[in-house]
C-alpha cells in the first residue's frame, strides 16, 4: 500500500512537472529568455566593442569566446532570476506551490552548468589563451580563483548546485532559503567586479553589493508577478495579496538601486562630460534610459491593479531584462575613471595609501568613513527606532535601558570602523586586536541586551498587513517567526556550538592561514568583522539576551560557559604574548608598514591587549546576570508575597461569614 502511494506521489509530480514546463515553453515565454542575450549582441554592435584581431605574435582567445563570453554570463542572470522568480511565485508572494520549487530544481541544474561554462570562457579571456588549453580542471583550478569574476561564476555554480538538491524535497522553508542564497549569488558578480581607483575602492563594494541585491530582486520579483497574474488556478484575492506585496519590494529596490547607480557612475566617471564622449558614458544613458522606461510602465500598473495588467507586466519584465544585456556589456567596458593605480598590497586591500605613522590619539580621533559597516549601522539604528516609534503610537511601552544598550551597541561598532582605528587594523595587529575584541566582546554583549526579536515581533503582525488576509502566505513577521523555529537557528544557537563559533572561531583565524585568505580582500574583512559580531551574539544570546531563545539554558551552565570562554581567550591572549612568529599566515609581516620597527613586538602588544581585554567584558557579564537573577528573584517574591496576601484576605472574609 506504502509503495502504490509512493508511486502515485511520484506521478503526480512529474505530471504537474510536466504542465508546469508546457507553460512556461510556450514559444512567447521562451522569448523572455532570449531577450538578454540578444540584447547583448545588440549592445556590442552599437558600442562598436567588436573582436579585433591582436598584433602578431599577441596571445589572443579568438572571437569566438569574446562573443559567446558575455552571452554566457547574460543567460546565468536569466536562469539566476527565473529561478528566484519561481520561487518567489511559488510559495513568497502566494500559498505554496510544490510544481513551481520542482521546476526551479530544474532550471538550478541547468544555471549550475551554464555559470561554470561562463566561468571557463571568462578565464579564457583573462588569460588570453586559446579555450582548449583553459577547459581544463587543472588550469581552472590554478587560476580560476584568483580572477574576481570567475571566482563569482564558480561560487554562482556551486551555489545552484546546492539549490538544485535543496529542492528536490521542496516545502516552503527551503523555498525561502534558496531562493536568499540565490539573490547573494547573483549579487557577487557585481560585488567581485568593482573598479575606480583606490580612492573609491570601498565605495564601490557597497554600491556592487547594493547594487547586485536590488536589481535581482526588482527583475526577479516582476518576473514573479507575471507568473503570478499568468495562473489561472490562484484566485483574484491572492493575486491581488501578492501585488500588495510586491509594492513594498518594489519600491525599496528602486530606490537603493538608483542610490547605488548613482555611487557606481561617480566610482567610474571622471566628470559628467564623459557621459557622451566615452563609450562606458553612452551605454550608461542607454542603460537610464531604458530604466526610466520600465518604472513609467510600472506606474502605469499601479494605476491599473482593477484591470488586465498581464501585458503591461510582460512589457516590463521585457524591458528590465533588455537592461540587463545592456549592463552585462557595461560590465565588461572600460570605465574612464581610472585613478591612481594600487602599486602597493597595502593601496590594494585597504584602497587607500599608507597612513601616517601610528599613534593612538590619532587613530581614535580622526573620522574615516567606512561605507559598509556605516551604511548597516545607520539601517540597524534606523530600523530599531521605528519598531520603538510603532509601539509608542499603538500606545504600547519600551524600556528606556534596551533603546540605550542598543543605540550604545551600533555605535561603537561604528566607531571602531569608521575611524583610523578601522584603517590601522589591517595593518597592525595591536589595533586589530582592539577592533576584534571591541566588535565580538563588547558589541555583542549589549546588542542581546536590545532585544531586538522581540521588537520586531511586537512592531508587526501576522497576516494583517493587508484587508484580504490569507493564512497560507506568510509575511515579515511570519518568516522571522519561521527562522526563530527553525531546526538551522536551534543547532547553531546551541550553548555549545555557539561556545565553539565564539572562542574556538578566533584560534582557527589566528593559527591558521585563514587570516591572511580573508584579509587579502576588502570583502574578506567585512566578513571577519560580521563573524565577530554575529558569533558573539549567538554567544551572548544564549547568556544574557532577553529575547526568548530556542532553549533555556541553565544557569550554572550560563557561568561555566562564560569561565570557559574567558579561559580560551585568556589562553590564546597568553600564546599570542609569547610567541615570537608570525600568526595567520604572515599577513601582518606582509603588509608591514615603512614605519613600522619591529612586527613581533606588535604582535605581542596585540596578545597583551587581548590577554588584559578578555577580563574587563567577563566582569560585565557577571555583573549583568547577577542583576539580571536578582531582578528575577524580586519578580517571584513579590508573585508569591501577592498570593499569600490573597489568601488571607479571603480568610477574613470568610470568617464575617
Amino acid at each position: 500500500m506504502a509503495k502504490t502511494c509512493g508511486k502515485n506521489n511520484k506521478k503526480v509530480r512529474k505530471s504537474l512537472l510536466k504542465v508546469s514546463l508546457e507553460s512556461i515553453m510556450k514559444t512567447k515565454n521562451l522569448l523572455f529568455l532570449l531577450i538578454t542575450p540578444l540584447s547583448v549582441i545588440f549592445t556590442l554592435f552599437i558600442s562598436s566593442t567588436l573582436w579585433t584581431a591582436p598584433a602578431p605574435l599577441i596571445p589572443d582567445s579568438g572571437p569566438i569566446v569574446y562573443f559567446l563570453k558575455p552571452i554566457l554570463v547574460s543567460l546565468v542572470y536569466v536562469l539566476g532570476l527565473l529561478v528566484i522568480a519561481l520561487l518567489i511565485s511559488g510559495g513568497i508572494f502566494v500559498p505554496f506551490q510544490e510544481k513551481n520549487s520542482l521546476l526551479a530544481a530544474k532550471f538550478s541544474l541547468a544555471l549550475s552548468g551554464i555559470s561554470f561554462a561562463a566561468a571557463v570562457f571568462t578565464l579564457t579571456l583573462a588569460l588570453s589563451q586559446p579555450l582548449s588549453i583553459v577547459a581544463q580542471i587543472k588550469v581552472i583550478a590554478t587560476y580560476g580563483w584568483d580572477v574576481s569574476s570567475v571566482r563569482a561564476l564558480l561560487l554562482i555554480s556551486l551555489i545552484a548546485l546546492v539549490s538544485f538538491l535543496a529542492l528536490q524535497r521542496p516545502n516552503i522553508d527551503r523555498v525561502g532559503l534558496v531562493a536568499t542564497i540565490n539573490v547573494i549569488g547573483l549579487s557577487l558578480p557585481a560585488l567581485l567586479s568593482h573598479g575606480g581607483g583606490i580612492s573609491t575602492h570601498q565605495w564601490a563594494v557597497v554600491s556592487g553589493l547594493m547594487h547586485g541585491i536590488t536589481v535581482s530582486l526588482w527583475i526577479s520579483g516582476v518576473a514573479a508577478i507575471f507568473l503570478i497574474v499568468s495562473n489561472k488556478q490562484l484566485t483574484q484575492d491572492q493575486k491581488s495579496l501578492a501585488l500588495h506585496k510586491f509594492s513594498y519590494l518594489a519600491i525599496a529596490s528602486v530606490v537603493l538601486l538608483l542610490i547605488s547607480g548613482q555611487i557606481n557612475a561617480f566610482s567610474r566617471l571622471n566628470n559628467f562630460t564623459e557621459v557622451l564622449t566615452t563609450t562606458y558614458g553612452q551605454l550608461l544613458v542607454i542603460k537610464v534610459t531604458l530604466v526610466t522606461l520600465a518604472l513609467i510602465v510600472a506606474t502605469n500598473i499601479r494605476k491599473r491593479l482593477k484591470t488586465d495588467i498581464k501585458k503591461l507586466v510582460g512589457l516590463e519584465v521585457g524591458l528590465l531584462l533588455f537592461t540587463l544585456g545592456v549592463s552585462v556589456v557595461l560590465a565588461s567596458t572600460d570605465f574612464p575613471r581610472t585613478g591612481n593605480a594600487a602599486f602597493t598590497l597595502i593601496e590594494s586591500v585597504t584602497g587607500f595609501p599608507e597612513p601616517r605613522e601610528f599613534s593612538w590619539s590619532y587613530a581614535l580621533t580622526t573620522f574615516s568613513l567606512e561605507p559598509f559597516t556605516f551604511t548597516v549601522g545607520l539601517f540597524a539604528l534606523g530600523l530599531y527606532f521605528w519598531g520603538v516609534g510603532t509601539l509608542r503610537k499603538r500606545g504600547d511601552s519600551w524600556p528606556v535601558f534596551r533603546t540605550i544598550s542598543w543605540t550604545t551597541a551600533v555605535l561603537i561598532g561604528m566607531y571602531v570602523t569608521n575611524t583610523m582605528l578601522g584603517r590601522y587594523a589591517i595593518l597592525l595587529f595591536s589595533a586589530h586586536m582592539v577592533v576584534h575584541m571591541v566588535l565580538a566582546m563588547v558589541v555583542p554583549i549589549l546588542l542581546p541586551l536590545g532585544a531586538p526579536l522581540t521588537l520586531i515581533l511586537r512592531s508587526l503582525s501576522p497576516n494583517e498587513t493587508v484587508k484580504n488576509k490569507d493564512s497560507q502566505v506568510r509575511n515579515l513577521r511570519d518568516w522571522i517567526v519561521a527562522l526563530m523555529n527553525s531546526r538551522y537557528l536551534h543547532t547553531l544557537s546551541h550553548p555549545i556550538i555557539a561556545f565553539f563559533l565564539f572562542a574556538g572561531g578566533t584560534w582557527v583565524l589566528y593559527f591558521s592561514p585563514l587570516l591572511t585568505v580573508l584579509m587579502r580582500s576588502h570583502l574578506g574583512h567585512l566578513f571577519m568583522d560580521a563573524h565577530f559580531v554575529l558569533a558573539g551574539y549567538l554567544f551572548f544570546w544564549n547568556i544574557l539576551g532577553v529575547d526568548p531563545a530556542p532553549r533555556k539554558v541553565p544557569d550554572i551552565l550560563k557561568l561555566g560557559i562564560v569561565f570557559g570562554a574567558a579561559v580560551f581567550h585568556g589562553i590564546f591572549g597568553f600564546i599570542t604574548y609569547s610567541s615570537d612568529t608570525a600568526l595567520g599566515g604572515g599577513w601582518f609581516s606582509e603588509v608591514k608598514p615603512s614605519w613600522l620597527v619591529n612586527q613581533i613586538r606588535d604582535q605581542q602588544l596585540g596578545g597583551g591587549i587581548a590577554w588584559g581585554f578578555g577580563e574587563l567584558p567577563t566582569i560585565l557579564v557577571l555583573g549583568i546576570l547577577v542583576y539580571q537573577w536578582a531582578s528575577r528573584d524580586q519578580r517571584l517574591a513579590k508573585q508569591v508575597t501577592d498570593k499569600e496576601i490573597d489568601d488571607y484576605n479571603a480568610y477574613l472574609k470568610s470568617l464575617k461569614k
